[in-house]
C-alpha cells in the first residue's frame, strides 16, 4: 500500500480545488491566471487550463519521485540525500498548491493577488531549498547538475554549500523586500535575486573544478 505523504495530500487538495472550481465557474468562463506585482490581471485562461495545469504537474512529479530510486544511477547517494530531497519537493508542492488556492480565491473575488503573496511564497520555498541544498549528495536528477559538479564529489559539495547559503539568503531577501521597496520596483529585484542565486553557483562550480584540476 503506497505511503500517504504530505506531497500526496497537497496534490489531492489541488485536484479537489480544481474540480470544485471547474464545477463552480463552468467551462465557458475566463479565469485570471496572471497578475502584475500591483495585482492587476494580465492574462486569463479557461477553467480547464487555469485549474488543471498545476495538479497535473504535481501528479507527474509524484510519479517521478516514486520512480527516482529506479532511474537514478547513483542510488546510494540518492538514499543519503533522501531527507533533503523530500523536504525540497514538499516545499515545491506546497507552493504549487498555494498558487492553485490563490487562483481559486482570486476567481471567487475573495482575494486580489499582489507582490506580498508572490514574494512570501517564493521566499519561503527558497529558504527551505537553501537550508537543504548543502545536504544533497551527487546525483543525476536532483541538485545543481553541471559537468563539473557531476565529475567531482568535492566540487559538488563546495557548489551546493555555496548554493544553499545564496538560496537561503535570497529567500530572506524576498520575504523582506515588500516591506522596504515600492511595488513598482520589485519585479527587477525579483529577477535579480533569483537569477544571482542560481547563476553564481553554476559559475562557481567551474571555478572549483578548475582549482581542483590545477592541484592534481
Amino acid at each position: 500500500m503506497p505511503k500517504i505523504t504530505v506531497r500526496i495530500l497537497l496534490t489531492a487538495l489541488s485536484c479537489l480545488a480544481g474540480l470544485y472550481a471547474i464545477y463552480t465557474f463552468g467551462l465557458d468562463s475566463e479565469i485570471p491566471t496572471r497578475w502584475d506585482l500591483n495585482g492587476n490581471v494580465t492574462y486569463q485562461s479557461s477553467p480547464l487550463l487555469a485549474f488543471g495545469i498545476l495538479p497535473l504537474v504535481q501528479v507527474i512529479l509524484l510519479i517521478v519521485i516514486a520512480k527516482l530510486h529506479v532511474i537514478e544511477p547513483r542510488g546510494e547517494n540518492l538514499e543519503k540525500s533522501w531527507k533533503a530531497v523530500t523536504a525540497i519537493m514538499t516545499a515545491v508542492f506546497a507552493l504549487l498548491t498555494a498558487i492553485q488556492l490563490l487562483i481559486l480565491s482570486a476567481a471567487a473575488g475573495l482575494y486580489r493577488p499582489g507582490s506580498t503573496a508572490i514574494f512570501v511564497g517564493m521566499g519561503l520555498m527558497l529558504c527551505v531549498i537553501g537550508n537543504y541544498s548543502g545536504k544533497l549528495h551527487s546525483t543525476f536528477f536532483v541538485g545543481i547538475r553541471t559537468p563539473w559538479t557531476l565529475s567531482s564529489e568535492s566540487v559538488w559539495r563546495q557548489t551546493h554549500r555555496l548554493a544553499g547559503k545564496l538560496l537561503f539568503t535570497a529567500g530572506l531577501v524576498l520575504l523582506i523586500l515588500p516591506l522596504l521597496i515600492p511595488t513598482d520596483g520589485l519585479q527587477p529585484l525579483l529577477i535579480l535575486v533569483i537569477g544571482a542565486s542560481v547563476i553564481i553557483p553554476v559559475g562557481y562550480s567551474w571555478l572549483a573544478w578548475r582549482r581542483e584540476q590545477r592541484s592534481i
